[in-house]
């Protein structure tokens, strides 16, 4: 009885040792915010970008997605701006201080296009949202790069606004390389 069960923990452990799932270090990249506030595009980035990536479009189901970036490091351009954003009244970056997506699923739209349904945390508060991007590698690297729009009212960001739109359209663009 123990030889047969011991057998097939070994195949299963076999079959996903076996995984062409590459693990990617991030070498560069930008994370990217567009909102309209009065009529005008206010446009900031993110930094302090923490991530896991194992990725394979041969191993949809083996791969997994994880990135955060730290709200703090939020820039609009000006000073001011960024501290009110990083205060209660939006982000409240002393009680949240990281913004998450993690990959729940991964589906293949054509050849270098693929569509994530993640979980976005921000405040404290996740919601599934659905992410398109693109994975085009050549050789050892890779470009992943993605745009996509969340409510922020949906994350407790600000309030109702006559004058500020409540979508954020979010880029990110990440250049890696597989580890070796």
């Amino acid at each position: 009885m123990r030889l047969p069960l011991f057998t097939v923990f070994l195949i299963f452990i076999q079959t996903f040792s076996y995984s062409q799932t590459h693990t990617w270090k991030v070498k560069e990249y930008t994370v990217q915010f567009e909102i309209y506030n009065a009529g005008v595009s206010v446009d900031g980035s993110l930094k302090g970008l923490n991530y896991n990536l194992s990725f394979s479009p041969n191993e949809l189901e083996y791969s997994s997605l994880f990135a955060s970036v730290a709200v703090s490091t939020i820039d609009t351009g000006i000073g001011a701006r960024d501290r009110h954003l990083q205060s209660s009244d939006y982000f409240d970056t002393q009680s949240y201080p990281n913004i998450t997506l993690q990959s729940t699923s991964i589906a293949q739209v054509n050849r270098t296009q693929y569509e994530g349904l993640f979980k976005c945390t921000i405040k404290d508060i996740t919601q599934s949202i659905a992410v398109p991007f693109s994975f085009e590698e050549s050789g050892d690297e890779a470009v992943l790069e993605s745009t996509f729009s969340i409510n922020r009212l949906d994350f407790g960001v600000g309030t109702t606004s006559l004058i500020m739109d409540d979508e954020v359209e979010v880029s990110i663009r990440l250049v890696v390389e597989a580890k070796p």
